[in-house]
Parts: structure tokens; sequence; C-alpha cells
């Protein structure tokens, strides 16, 4: 297997930077003071709740679905990003039943172009481009999975950016 350069391609687009793993789990709190304490992380956003058909629609059309998030990041910088179901009432979910949990985020420069070869490397969009994290944000996101299934969250908002729009959003989740 050889990789291209995509150099003198002017379709390519920036991408490889590492920005975030998110886990889904059963007890948010629990989970986070597990990687507080046994990683010495420190909060990068307290707990915070989205619902409404954004989030049904982002995360595997479950009617009724809230989800609680926190973000912890490691001492080397590792961030991540901790998700709880709250609704429906179905325990913790098999991953295939939110399906863009659990995942890996990698930053772009220009998610559309991205986007737009996923399909053609024999991956599969499982959500559009859309605003990252809220509608009024600027910068997009996707979901989108590999040839042998595994999500990952595409975005043009980098961690630290990202991070910043969820504290204005959800003042609960300052540290």
């Amino acid at each position: 297997m050889t990789g291209r350069s995509h150099s003198a391609d002017a379709s390519a687009a920036t991408a490889g930077l590492f920005h975030h793993v998110a886990l889904q789990v059963a007890d948010l709190e629990r989970a986070a003071a597990f990687y507080l304490e046994v990683f010495d992380a420190d909060w990068a956003a307290r707990r915070f709740v989205q619902s409404g058909e954004r989030m049904e629609r982002l995360f595997g059309r479950l009617p009724g679905l809230e989800l609680a998030f926190c973000h912890v990041r490691l001492p080397g910088g590792l961030l991540i990003e901790l998700v709880q179901v709250i609704q429906p009432p179905v325990g913790l979910p098999a991953p295939h039943e939110v399906g863009s949990l659990p995942h890996l985020g990698i930053w772009v420069d220009d998610v559309e172009r991205v986007a737009a070869r996923v399909e053609g490397a024999g991956g599969r969009i499982i959500a559009e481009p859309a605003a990252t994290i809220t509608p009024d944000v600027a910068r997009k996101f996707f979901y989108c999975s590999d040839p042998s299934g595994n999500t990952l969250d595409v975005t043009e908002a980098p961690a630290a950016e990202m991070l910043s729009i969820v504290h204005e959003t959800w003042p609960e989740s300052r540290p």
C-alpha cells in the first residue's frame, strides 16, 4: 500500500491533527472522576446537556435523544469527550445504536472537501456536514465511518476553539 502526495492537488484538505476521542459511558460523573484521578486529567468542559432534533439527527435518529457531555484533558494533551445517553432510558446502548459513538475526532481545514472523498474511498457518511456544536457557529463538522465501520468526527474547529464555544453556549461546562 502506498500513500499519495496531495501537495500538488488543489482539492486536497489539510488533515491529520488529532482532535479528540469520544467515549460512551454509563455514568458521566463516575467516568470523569476516573480519568481525573487515575490519569491526573484536568477539566476541559464540565457536564452540559444537549437534546432535540439536531441531536437525534447527528447521533443515530433515536427519538427523544438527550445526551450529557463533558471533556477532560490528560497531561499530555489528549482530549477525551465523555458522553452519557440520558434519554431514551435504554441503559448503555450498543455503539451501533448511537451511530456516532464512540468516535475519533480529526481536525481538517476543509470539511466539505474531505466529505466529498469519503464514499469514493469506501467510507460512509453518517451525518452530513453541519455547523459545529450549535447552528450559529460557522465552523463545520460531520460524522463518517471508515471502510471497517470506525466512526470519525471530522471538524474544522480546533479543539481549543471547540471548547471555547462549549463554554460560551453552556456556561455550566466551565471548569
